[in-house]
């Protein structure tokens, strides 16, 4: 497959639960999307093909949704795993969240080249990905040089990304109230994708 070549993806399907079964799954495909996809492409701009939730049959009974750019999609994943794993979940998952934890810097370090990126939209998704990784103590820092970004997005028009900027800055104890308000929504740009994160986009 080239980068101009379009693919279906079973993934990003909604689910009730955060960390469930597929707990341990999902520390090591945040790993390989650390050290392979974004780090090491088979090609240049790989994570740049167009890509597509649904099924032929989806597509052909349903019609066919808007593809999405498979970077969107691994930053939206990555955003959604992240903020499930700041939460507290019992069943003995706690091994595999703090796993996934122990990822959170270099996770940072893979996305926070994106926040240049010549696509607006990916660059909103990297900002939106970096957020949830910001609860890390050793990361807490980066709020201060990354605020005024945050605080852009979450006054911006026609993105899908405003209410992640919004929560976040109500998290920092900011003062939220000059920004338009929206029914809280845990839908991302390109995947449509809506509740906890399930698998990722390859």
């Amino acid at each position: 497959m080239t980068p101009e070549e379009s693919t279906h993806i079973d993934t990003f399907t909604g689910t009730t639960s955060s960390f469930s079964r597929t707990a341990s799954a999902k520390v090591a495909a945040a790993t390989v999307v650390r050290q392979s996809v974004f780090a090491r492409a088979p090609w240049p701009d790989a994570t740049l093909a167009k890509v597509t939730t649904q099924t032929a049959w989806e597509a052909a009974h349903f019609g066919e949704k808007p593809r999405f750019l498979l970077r969107i999609g691994l930053l939206d994943w990555l955003g959604r795993t992240a903020a499930d794993a700041n939460e507290e979940v019992p069943g003995g998952l706690q091994a595999d969240i703090e796993a996934f934890r122990a990822l959170r810097p270099a996770l940072h370090d893979v996305i926070r080249p994106f926040l240049t990126d010549d696509e607006r939209q990916i660059r909103e998704a990297a900002l939106a990905a970096l957020l949830p990784l910001l609860t890390a103590p050793e990361l807490a820092h980066h709020r201060a040089d990354l605020r005024d970004a945050v605080r852009a997005l979450a006054a911006a028009e026609a993105t899908p990304y405003r209410h992640h900027a919004v929560g976040a800055l109500a998290s920092w104890d900011e003062d939220t109230t000059s920004f338009p308000q929206e029914p809280n929504s845990a839908t991302d740009a390109g995947t449509g994708a809506e509740g906890f994160a399930e698998d990722p986009p390859f």
